[in-house]
């Protein structure tokens, strides 16, 4: 009989209580990703990149944390902390902003 590999709408139904792992000293930082999407910030001629926006649950300290990194330019990224993942990504969007206006020398 053959095994049925779950669906991804059966695996994301399971939720596990991250409070309940011991993490060992040497994880420095955790997170489960809460959403990710990828936004094209157009600042005109000056500064355009194509970034990916991820929102974390911070499972060492509670919170929530967001990460922004330009596609095409590593350099060009952002991270920053926040009460709840709606707040993360809008700082993480203004900061990402003023990094991708930064490095474009805008």
């Amino acid at each position: 009989m053959a095994t049925r590999l779950a669906s991804r709408e059966e695996i994301a139904q399971v939720h596990m209580d991250w409070r309940k792992i011991r993490m060992p000293e040497a994880i420095a930082e955790a997170g489960r990703i809460v959403t990710e999407a990828e936004l094209v910030l157009d600042f005109g001629d000056e500064a355009r990149g194509w970034m990916r926006f991820t929102v974390f649950e911070d499972l060492l300290s509670g919170g929530f944390f967001a990460r922004a990194q330009d596609l095409e330019d590593p350099r060009v990224k952002a991270t920053v902390t926040a009460d709840t993942p709606e707040e993360a990504f809008e700082a993480c969007l203004r900061a990402a902003g003023v990094s991708l206006r930064r490095e474009r020398g805008a």
